[in-house]
């Protein structure tokens, strides 16, 4: 049976190393590979969208091994995942829609979510930030979902402390 998890585990990082190369590849041909700085400011640094190749798979392995350690049937993990992509398209939407302050409202709307639900979980991060790899590359949907993540995971410590302290 570990052998099966661990074929699934590869196929699926297989299949995510080979969505990011396609990406990159129609970038690379249609002006070449994007990049995009940070808070959107000229300022600051810019990312290349070309560390995706590295993080993307690393977020699937880890999504994957963290489902499989806490025995998480499949379809859960996918269902996490699949709201959160939701979630991130939903961003992408209104982003690309030019309705940026409703963009930063549903951001603010999945921080106070994840005060409840525990979004800290990696399968959440791995939708969130493949819904939003196409738009804004992986690092900065990244980067966002790691802020969301610690604030979930922070809120859920409190949480369990003040139960066992009851």
């Amino acid at each position: 049976m570990m052998l099966n998890a661990r074929h699934h585990q590869l196929a699926l990082i297989l299949a995510v190393v080979l969505a990011e190369a396609a990406h990159l590849s129609w970038e690379h041909v249609h002006g070449g590979i994007r990049a995009h700085h940070l808070l959107n400011n000229a300022d600051w640094p810019a990312v290349s969208n070309a560390w995706g190749l590295l993080l993307l798979p690393l977020l699937t392995w880890f999504a994957v091994a963290d489902s499989q350690r806490r025995g998480l049937p499949w379809r859960v993990a996918f269902a996490g995942a699949a709201g959160a992509a939701v979630a991130g398209l939903t961003v992408v939407a209104l982003f690309l829609t030019h309705q940026h302050d409703m963009a930063g409202y549903l951001l603010l709307a999945i921080v106070v979510v994840g005060c409840v639900v525990p979004l800290y979980r990696p399968q959440y991060l791995l939708g969130f930030v493949l819904a939003m790899t196409w738009t804004f590359g992986a690092v900065l949907p990244t980067l966002v979902a790691l802020c969301v993540a610690a604030i979930s995971a922070v809120a859920s410590a409190f949480v369990r402390l003040l139960r066992t302290h009851r």
